[in-house]
């Protein structure tokens, strides 16, 4: 086949928004089609919009997945195949994340009776859950393996209509860089989509939803300003608890789908990223203890919230992009692999697991370690829900630690940054934890110094074992970023 006749560049470069458009056409359609058989016509034009933005996200997913996968493609015809597959596996995977997620917020050890009790008959409990299965999970995989497979088609459909011009591609569908430009352009692109990352890990959980509450908090109190500044700042702690890990899934996922955008048309993508994010990581780390007759507002919540923040960051920091496209070999380089996603993974796994082991060790081996009914007290005691809490916040911790590390590398260079980063890290363990008193315990826990250190002192390991784990890596990085761009 000529160069100038291969579909799969096209495809990698076209895919991904042209599916997404499609999508949401349909699924607005479909909407109003549903509407108007159940008759129910009042809420339909809110849900022409807010139906087909809440499956935005899940359509490029399933798009970048099929253009990531385009190398298995011998014929055109297997595209709409492959397309269902990608949207069946994508859809699937989000329906069961989010059963996960709401699965672990409703989770509470500390009830007299258990949260799931199995009948006395046994098919019709099997019966059930397969019925619930099949409702929450394989027939949206299926209406999304339709849609995509019917937007694979009309774009087939529009290349066979179209004229075959453009540009030269490689055999492999990528497009042709002359060396002097990836080589020039590697280095910048990679750290501008970094300092995106971890700006918005750092400042996306706050940027938006404080300047709101303390809007609303000084217009429904004007006569009370002074004692509004302490219970801000607890906000402040509780909102890093909850979407820290939000922000940073945000703009790793935007960094892997969002192609061929400026930094002033990235946004309304945003706001369909971060409006899944906020939903599932505000459930996945609020407790339940104590308010979990207020979790089935969180998903609406923490949306909201999540696309409001992620659309900010977007706008502000997210990189130029206009000349790269998802085929492109030099823009898939930084982010070969998901090397932002690492973080994540040392951040939200392996760091909170080397914390709570030593801090395991720490309890079994002080003998004046004496459990109370307090926070720390229940810590001590290794009740299942509270180290559960303290994980969370640890990750939270190894997370900020790493994002701290990189904003602070351009004004404290060497070993010498490494004392005010932990100790940043110490206090901001031991005050994020008693930001949660009032939230978790039914009375309030007394702030001691004891308990402040004791709460700390893991959330120290964390950051040190986070940043260990990352920086050991930064050479074998470096040395895969520069065989790429050669």
């Amino acid at each position: 086949m000529d160069v100038m006749e291969n579909w799969r560049g096209r495809l990698a470069r076209e895919y991904v928004p042209f599916s997404t458009w499609v999508a949401a056409a349909f699924v607005a359609a479909g909407t109003v089609v549903g509407c108007l058989a159940a008759s129910e016509t009042a809420g339909l034009p809110v849900l022409m919009f807010v139906v087909p933005f809440l499956c935005a996200l899940p359509a490029m997913s399933s798009a970048w997945l099929t253009v990531t996968l385009r190398r298995f493609l011998h014929e055109r015809w297997q595209l709409p195949a492959l397309s269902a597959a990608c949207a069946f596996v994508t859809m699937a995977g989000f329906a069961l994340v989010y059963v996960i997620a709401a699965t672990v917020a409703r989770w509470d050890p500390s009830e007299n009776e258990p949260s799931f009790v199995w009948p006395g008959d046994a098919r019709a409990a099997i019966i059930g859950l397969l019925q619930e299965a099949v409702f929450y999970v394989l027939l949206p995989a299926g209406i999304g393996a339709l849609v995509a497979s019917i937007s694979a088609a009309l774009w087939l459909y529009r290349e066979g209509r179209k004229p075959q011009a453009g540009g030269i591609e490689a055999a492999d569908g990528t497009i042709a860089v002359a060396p002097a430009v990836e080589a020039n352009g590697q280095t910048g692109k990679a750290n501008r989509e970094e300092r995106y990352f971890w700006l918005t890990t750092a400042l996306g959980p706050v940027i938006v939803v404080f300047p709101i509450a303390f809007l609303l908090d000084v217009l429904s109190s004007p006569g009370n300003a002074n004692g509004r500044v302490l219970p801000l700042l607890w906000f402040v702690l509780r909102l890093y608890y909850g979407g820290t890990f939000a922000a940073a899934v945000s703009a790793v996922l935007m960094l892997t789908l969002v192609f061929k955008r400026s930094r002033w048309s990235a946004w309304p993508a945003a706001l369909c990223v971060g409006l899944h994010a906020g939903a599932i990581f505000l459930l996945l780390f609020a407790p339940s203890e104590g308010n979990a007759e207020t979790q089935s507002d969180l998903p609406l919540i923490g949306g909201a919230a999540g696309a409001l923040s992620a659309a900010a960051c977007a706008a502000i920091w997210f990189p130029d992009r206009r000349r790269q496209t998802l085929g492109d070999t030099w823009a898939e380089a930084p982010l070969r692999g998901w090397a932002l996603a690492r973080h994540l993974i040392v951040a939200g796994l392996v760091a909170p697991l080397i914390a709570a082991f030593a801090y395991g060790v720490f309890v079994a081996a002080s003998p004046w370690t004496f459990p109370d009914a307090t926070f720390i007290g229940r810590l001590r005691a290794f009740d299942p829900e509270i180290w559960a809490i303290a994980y969370r916040i640890w990750a939270v911790v190894a997370l900020q630690a790493l994002a701290l590390r990189f904003l602070l590398a351009a004004v404290v260079v060497g070993p010498i940054g490494f004392i005010p980063l932990l100790f940043l890290m110490f206090l901001f363990t031991g005050s994020l934890g008693h930001s949660l008193d009032d939230y978790v315990m039914s009375t309030p826990m007394p702030i001691s110094f004891a308990s402040f250190f004791e709460l700390g002192l893991p959330g120290l390991v964390a950051a040190l074992a986070a940043l260990y784990f990352i920086d050991r890596e930064r050479p074998r990085r470096a040395v895969e970023v520069g065989n790429a761009a050669a």
